[in-house]
């Protein structure tokens, strides 16, 4: 306080008092000011002896002045700039940021993006029940979409509801629904797509081995339904029939190889059939049966 005082800074006086090196306080030397200072803090004005010499400025005069760069000179910034009494413009980068999808310059590496959720699957359908499909097949009848009914029950047969028996002997009734419809609708026209849903569905079932199959292929060949006539395809399909044990079956095969219709004439072939016709059961053909084995004998 006392070399403040003597060089007029706190007196107020406008001439500064030059001292002789002897009065100038050295860096260990400690200005007693009546409180205790802070070892670690230096007074630059101790440091610089010319500091002492500077003008009195009062704090209105500091406003708008910049602050001294403890590293260079008083209003120069660190990028060498002189400053002007507002702050400094910071350069803009004229390229945007990277995104999450561009590689940064620094690691050379892509940034990962947030992952898109995957679509919740659609649940699985529900698998139709026996009962269910058995209902289907009968407002497909009572529509007369034989077709469509068919269809239900060779979904049945996959999803273990009916046998390959069974599905066979569906697809028999199937088609003599859709026969007798074309009968009463439209009988004649070999053309009309219920017959022919028909001959198709018997013969689909006679693949699968439905001895009913065999018998409905062999009237169809017999009396010209959805295909002509042919006698040796129609003994075909009886001879199938007769030998899975029917006895009628058995009867009309035996009318064949003794008329020699669409087979040679055969009377011997003949008699065998009959004689396997009344072993089997004849049933409504044995009268039929006997008469024409007594004929064939006597010849």
């Amino acid at each position: 306080m006392a070399a403040l005082a003597a060089s007029g800074l706190l007196g107020g006086g406008t001439d500064p008092v030059v001292l002789s090196d002897d009065d100038i306080p050295t860096q260990s030397q400690t200005v007693l000011t009546g409180e205790e200072e802070d070892p670690q803090t230096e007074d630059s004005s101790r440091l610089d002896p010319n500091a002492l010499l500077q003008p009195d400025v009062s704090l209105d005069d500091t406003e708008g002045v910049p602050d001294e760069d403890p590293n260079g000179d008083a209003g120069q910034s660190q990028n060498g700039e002189v400053g002007t009494g507002q702050e400094p413009v910071q350069n803009q980068p004229s390229d945007p940021p990277p995104s999450n999808h561009q590689t940064t310059p620094s690691g050379g590496q892509t940034e990962p993006s947030t992952p898109t959720p995957e679509p919740e699957p659609e649940p699985e359908p529900t698998t139709p029940t026996k009962a269910e499909l058995e209902a289907q097949v009968e407002s497909y009848l009572d529509a007369n979409q034989f077709a469509e009914a068919a269809e239900v029950y060779r979904q049945m047969n996959t999803l273990g509801y009916v046998s390959r028996e069974k599905l066979g002997s569906s697809l028999v009734e199937v088609g003599a629904d859709a026969e007798y419809y074309w009968s009463e609708t439209d009988f004649g026209n070999n053309n009309s797509p219920y017959v022919k849903t028909a001959f198709d569905l018997y013969t689909e079932a006679a693949g699968l081995g439905c001895a009913q199959a065999y018998a409905k292929l062999a009237y169809c060949y017999d009396y010209g339904h959805y295909v002509s006539q042919d006698p040796a395809q129609a003994c075909h399909w009886w001879t199938q029939m007769a030998n899975t044990g029917d006895g009628p079956a058995c009867y009309f095969v035996a009318e064949y190889y003794a008329e020699g219709n669409g087979v040679p004439q055969d009377i011997p072939t003949a008699i065998d059939w009959l004689n396997k016709c009344l072993e089997y059961g004849a049933s409504y053909m044995e009268s039929d049966a006997r008469a024409l084995l007594t004929e064939l004998q006597g010849n």
